[in-house]
């Protein structure tokens, strides 16, 4: 595979660029996709092309050929206003709730859908710029939905198109007459490999694709314009080793010891999420909430600590959910004696030994999520703790995989609650059993392993 030309491809580079008296410096970014493909790095060769912002339109040629030379990345230039309508109105404001199964969120506009197909045209004429005979290209998320098709279309020779979806793909109920979700169809099976985080969304996503396009289909391939397109489920997964490493080191244990002091040696349920209104943060403080009125001896034994990373600041259901939850945990804390705070909230984003520390220093993770493709806040709180119990929404995709979770329907504020109660109960052996189950499926399923699946399965055919 060392010889293959990978271009992977998605919305942003991982990479900020800055310009100081008229010198670039770049700082590349970190994410889940980074975490998966930096491990593969070694015995794959791959470009990566993705939109970069902070360049003038002067220096983009100069930024372009020094970002390929020091991290073989190409940049893609988007004018302001047009990646606005794509990013902000389409991508986050149309296709994020609507395959969440948030469609009364979903605000549609045919101006915006412009923008969202101009885009995807702009990222196919780079591609096609340096496309060679037998490349592998992988298309990664609902930002790139059309990309499949205009490169095949664009390239009449022989190339491999992968396409991963990273968020979940809802059934066709919720799907059924979006005035786009015909070319949105036709894009991703403008690949040759589609794939999804678990099988109920691939189930969706053929279902939705034998409606649109009539396709003939099996199990797991769909045959369409005399090609058959793979659908495969493949759970990304984290890097367990980079946080059992983290969380073992003197100092963030030494940090777990003083969070767990500084909380008055009380249990912690914990909840780590970005601040939208996917995770239910608002239905797990409530059930936290209900668990203190109903189990009064609780009051003074238990904390909640929610860390709510600040995201999409400038979309007002995204502002009004930070003051929700604000009010959330001043109601609970005001409810109680004045010597007691039972929610910490903390706005805003935290470091890597911050965020092991918690993990180690936390009885409870509790994942509430109403939709959410994978969550992998589950997956680093088990390589992290080590007697901890993760409470799991059966909607996040990951409740598949880890199935030593406590599980719980979120929309249920009385059985999550229940959920906390069962989960701060349990016995330690018990605890151990679930953790060391969980454990060994995270330290398998990792990221690079992933990563390495994917483009196993879609280069078959190349061998």
């Amino acid at each position: 595979m060392k010889n293959k030309r990978i271009t992977v491809v998605s919305n942003r580079l991982p990479l900020h660029a800055k310009k100081e008296g008229g010198v670039y410096t770049y700082t590349k970014t970190s994410g889940g996709l980074v975490t998966g493909l930096s491990g593969a790095q070694e015995s794959l060769n791959f470009m990566w092309v993705g939109s970069l912002e902070g360049v003038d339109p002067e220096d983009q040629e100069m930024v372009k050929k020094e970002c390929i030379e020091k991290y073989n990345y190409y940049p893609i230039f988007i004018e302001e206003t047009l990646y606005d309508k794509y990013y902000n109105n389409l991508c986050n404001g149309v296709l994020w709730p609507l395959l969440h199964s948030f469609s009364d969120l979903a605000s549609f506009s045919i101006e915006d859908y412009i923008a969202y197909k101009k885009v995807n045209m702009q990222f196919a004429e780079e591609i096609l710029k340096t496309a060679q005979e037998g490349d592998i290209v992988w298309v990664h998320d609902y930002h790139l939905m059309l990309l499949p098709e205009f490169i095949r279309k664009g390239f009449s020779k022989s190339i491999k198109i992968g396409y991963f979806l990273h968020i979940p793909f809802p059934s066709y109920s919720i799907l059924k007459g979006f005035p786009i979700l015909f070319p949105l169809i036709k894009g991703i099976l403008g690949s040759d490999l589609a794939a999804f985080h678990t099988f109920e969304y691939l189930a969706n996503f053929k279902k939705a694709s034998e409606v649109c396009e009539t396709a003939a289909s099996s199990e797991t391939t769909i045959e369409i314009d005399g090609r058959s397109v793979k659908l495969e489920a493949l759970p990304i997964g984290i890097d367990p080793v980079a946080f059992q490493k983290e969380s073992q080191k003197k100092e963030t244990i030494e940090r777990a010891k003083e969070i767990k002091k500084r909380l008055g040696n009380k249990k912690i349920v914990l909840g780590i999420d970005r601040v939208d209104y996917i995770k239910g943060i608002p239905h797990r403080i409530q059930a936290f909430k209900k668990m203190l009125v109903e189990n009064k001896e609780l009051s003074d034994k238990v904390v909640f600590c929610q860390v709510g990373v600040p995201s999409r600041t400038d979309v007002k259901v995204y502002a009004a959910l930070s003051d929700v939850l604000c009010r959330l945990s001043g109601s609970v804390n005001s409810s109680g004696p004045i010597e007691d705070t039972s929610i910490y909230f903390i706005n805003n984003s935290i470091s890597f030994t911050e965020l092991c520390a918690l993990y180690s220093a936390s009885d409870v993770c509790a994942i509430s999520s109403l939709r959410d493709g994978m969550n992998l806040v589950a997956l680093e709180f088990i390589a992290c703790t080590t007697n901890g119990v993760l409470v799991m929404s059966e909607y996040a995709g990951a409740a598949g995989m880890l199935t030593g979770s406590v599980y719980s329907n979120p929309w249920d504020i009385k059985k999550l609650a229940g959920a906390y109660k069962t989960s701060l109960d349990m016995p330690d052996d018990e605890k151990a059993q679930r953790k060391e189950e969980m454990q060994k499926v995270v330290f398998k399923f990792t990221a690079e392993h992933w990563a390495k699946r994917f483009i196993s399965i879609l280069s078959e055919s190349l061998e």
